[in-house]
């Protein structure tokens, strides 16, 4: 979740505000859209209302560029919010399972009761710390695991961890790919881009108009075809409903 987008009076009426241990959790409605956020500053999720599987947000556009290069079957979401990549890919790809990671409690209720998401067998929520899953979870359980870890002040520190990156490479499986929102450049530092760079391959960055970075790889080196992988991906421009292409094209080679 970005820490890019600012509150204003266009965000319509507030239709929510409650308090946990973590602070505040406030939904916003402006007739078209919902908005999640977790203080009055900074904005969590957007959702279309007339189209709830519709990315708002170009950093989750970007987030899911891997799937050009690999189809998953079973995708592990770490930070639930209003849920927009659940409700994108629920609706595109009907043969995917997912396996969700939310914090707090009171954010599952509100992405269930105002948000909509898909609650049917091939959703599966669990309330948990993303980092406690991680350690516990078997190995190779997924192929693509997207980590979009945010708080009110920015993104969670363990995005950035080697313990994290580590846990995170042993649950893919072999074809498995990642995807992790860093907010900022000072996020990733160069310690921990060669830590993962040596756990993973084809890594990738794109670099959205908010200034967030988004961080693509595969779990094993692979040689990628990039001439079939535009093709594909014009092909999901029309399914996800936006060009995935364009995002593809802006991301940066890193190894």
């Amino acid at each position: 979740m970005p820490i890019g987008f600012s509150l204003t009076s266009n965000w319509g009426k507030e239709i929510h505000r409650g308090y946990d241990e973590f602070g505040a959790i406030r939904v916003f409605d402006d007739g078209n859209k919902l908005y999640l956020s977790f203080d009055s500053i900074h904005e969590q999720s957007c959702q279309h209302k007339a189209q709830p599987h519709r990315l708002m947000h170009e950093y989750t556009r970007a987030m899911l560029t891997p799937l050009v290069y690999h189809q998953p079957r079973h995708v592990t979401m770490l930070g639930l919010g209003g849920g927009s990549l659940l409700h994108c890919l629920h609706h595109g790809f009907p043969e995917i399972r997912f396996q969700i990671v939310e914090l707090r409690p009171d954010i599952v209720s509100i992405a269930r009761q105002i948000f909509r998401i898909p609650e049917d067998e091939r959703v599966d929520i669990q309330v948990n710390d993303a980092g406690l899953f991680l350690a516990e979870a078997p190995a190779s359980c997924t192929d693509f695991l997207l980590c979009d870890i945010y708080h009110a002040e920015g993104m969670d520190a363990q995005q950035a961890q080697f313990r994290f990156i580590r846990h995170c490479h042993r649950l893919l499986t072999d074809d498995g790919w990642i995807a992790i929102n860093y907010s900022h450049h000072s996020e990733c530092p160069p310690e921990v881009l060669s830590f993962i760079a040596g756990h993973f391959s084809n890594i990738r960055i794109c670099t959205v108009s908010s200034g967030n970075r988004i961080l693509t790889a595969s779990k094993r080196a692979l040689v990628l075809n990039e001439k079939e992988a535009l093709l594909r991906g014009k092909a999901l421009n029309d399914l996800l409903g936006y060009p995935l292409t364009k995002y593809l094209k802006r991301a940066k080679k890193i190894s």
